[in-house]
């Protein structure tokens, strides 16, 4: 039987308020809390929405 790690995904999202520009970026570490990957990109103007989809593509596709 295969036993997979559990991971963890913590991130980090921030929109300007009036301009609109968005920044992502996050950590994805194992139960130890080791760091196994970290990723950031900068998204120019999105909404909050966009941001974590944008997270989310980024860990996992």
């Amino acid at each position: 039987m295969l036993v997979l790690p559990t991971i963890q995904l913590e991130k980090i999202l921030l929109v300007e308020r009036y301009t609109g520009l968005s920044v992502v970026g996050g950590v994805v570490s194992d139960e130890t809390r080791k760091w196994i990957l970290g990723y950031s990109r900068f998204l120019w103007k999105c909404l909050a929405f966009d941001a974590e989809l944008w997270a989310f593509w980024m860990v996992y596709y």
